[in-house]
């Protein structure tokens, strides 16, 4: 009892400090109360899994010592602001240290996935570090592309929330896709993913090249599909065609329109709106009724990747709690670790109600996997062209 009230007054003595940041006092509530403070702080729940895991906050382990033996890391990933966070989060103040250099490959999903199957038979690789979304690393792995993680070699991992737990990769953030809009051209929240098929917005919907998924999930919901059925949705996609959507390669160019109000709409993920909002764009966020789609940005290492013991050494500090912090506080996602712990007012603006996540999309996987290569091919085709 006496150290949980040191533990209390240490607390109010750093809110009260007017001498620390922001960012500073973030990675000091890292160390205090874990589940207490993650249940006083209103930290949102993760998404329910099918086996419906649950399990004990361990303790944090301590961070390994640098060892200067150091080495090169190849990580494939985006660019853009996610690769610059990388480097400011993790890289940076964690991997440096340890005289770890990080070359990055960069590229989008498609030329990632391409370079994993063409290198699937060489002994060697050239890539160690794959990041993905959820749907895509599950598609790589059961291509027989990844490794099946040896746990011990992840000192953090037995802080990983249980329900994002897989064997092939680590959870790095976590969001769901709801639908983002310009408030000085739209005032009041759109209800349903409905609106982007609105004649009246002819023309302002903004559309990521590589989000062929989420948006024949999108018109699939609307046209009477489900998990296990998205062909409703190739219809409806033409129709949105006919309403002369945007195309954008990356979204830091769907950023520069919606701040302009070149755009005036787009289906993304919660986070990105609150990246957007701080950085002072006129954007806000709704939940349609049709249920936002979570989602988790993850990382795995490729089965021949050239140094497999620095890969570990990467995901290790992926899930360091100071560097999801900084991802939440800059980039607007929910961390996938027990002992990185927001401030309620992030929790409440990055988080989803226990309503909002009891009518979260569901995605199968399985069926994702096996249709979406052909997927691509009809976006490219009929769609985009």
């Amino acid at each position: 009892m006496a150290s949980k009230q040191r533990e209390r007054a240490m607390f109010e003595r750093m809110m009260d400090d007017k001498t620390l940041s922001r960012r500073d006092l973030l990675r000091g509530l890292v160390t205090w109360g874990g589940a207490t403070l993650l249940a006083a702080c209103g930290q949102p729940a993760a998404p329910p899994t099918s086996n419906g895991e649950t399990g004990d906050v361990a303790a944090a382990p301590e961070a390994p010592a640098a060892t200067g033996a150091g080495g090169n890391v190849v990580v494939a990933t985006w660019g853009g602001d996610y690769q610059r966070l990388l480097g400011e989060n993790i890289e940076q103040p964690i991997l440096a240290p340890q005289s770890i250099v990080v070359t990055h490959d960069i590229g989008d999903v498609p030329t990632r996935k391409t370079k994993l199957r063409v290198e699937k038979d060489a002994s060697v690789g050239s890539l160690d570090v794959i990041h993905f979304g959820d749907t895509d690393m599950y598609e790589m792995y059961q291509a027989g592309v990844l490794l099946d993680l040896d746990q011990t070699k992840i000192l953090n991992w037995v802080n990983i929330n249980p329900q994002f737990v897989n064997a092939y990769s680590i959870p790095h953030i976590y969001s769901a896709q709801v639908i983002l809009y310009n408030t000085e051209q739209i005032p009041a929240p759109p209800d349903s993913y409905a609106i982007f098929w609105d004649a009246q917005y002819k023309g302002k919907v903004g559309i990521l090249d590589t989000n062929w998924t989420q948006w024949l999930q999108i018109a699939s919901q609307l046209s009477g599909g489900g998990p296990t059925d998205y062909e409703p949705g190739k219809t409806k996609l033409m129709e949105l065609k006919a309403l002369e959507p945007q195309i954008f390669a990356s979204q830091e160019k769907l950023a520069e329109a919606l701040q302009s109000g070149d755009v005036w709409m787009t289906p993304n993920w919660r986070a990105r709106g609150v990246m957007w909002q701080k950085a002072g764009m006129p954007i806000s966020m709704a939940v349609p009724q049709e249920g936002a789609a979570p989602v988790l940005f993850r990382a795995g290492i490729a089965k021949n990747a050239p140094n497999p013991d620095l890969a570990y050494t990467y995901l290790n500090a992926m899930l360091d709690p100071g560097a999801q912090i900084g991802f939440g506080d800059q980039m607007g996602y929910i961390p996938t670790v027990t002992n990185a712990l927001m401030m309620p007012e992030d929790a409440a603006r990055m988080g989803f109600t226990d309503e909002e996540q009891a009518n979260f999309v569901e995605s199968d996987f399985d069926y994702i996997a096996t249709n979406n290569a052909a997927w691509q091919e009809w976006w490219l085709k009929n769609f985009l062209s």
